[in-house]
């Protein structure tokens, strides 16, 4: 049981400073081919100057990816 709840468990985040543009970008993308199944057009408008902050690349991904998804 332990290891289930192990496996279940998020990874602590590793936090470093990255430009959203990075995260977004790639997400949007990623998604564009499944919006048009549905005849909805997927665009980012991202900012020229990069917004930096500090994340987990790979958690922010993924809650960008659950939030893309569940738009549609």
């Amino acid at each position: 049981m332990a290891g289930f709840l192990d496996f279940a468990r998020p990874p602590e985040p590793v936090l470093r400073g990255i430009d959203l543009a990075a995260v977004v970008g790639p997400a949007v993308e990623g998604l564009q081919m499944r919006g048009e199944l549905q005849a909805v057009r997927v665009v980012a408008q991202l900012p020229r100057a990069p917004v930096l902050v500090l994340a987990d690349p790979a958690q922010l991904r993924q809650v960008l990816d659950n939030l893309l998804v569940n738009s549609l």
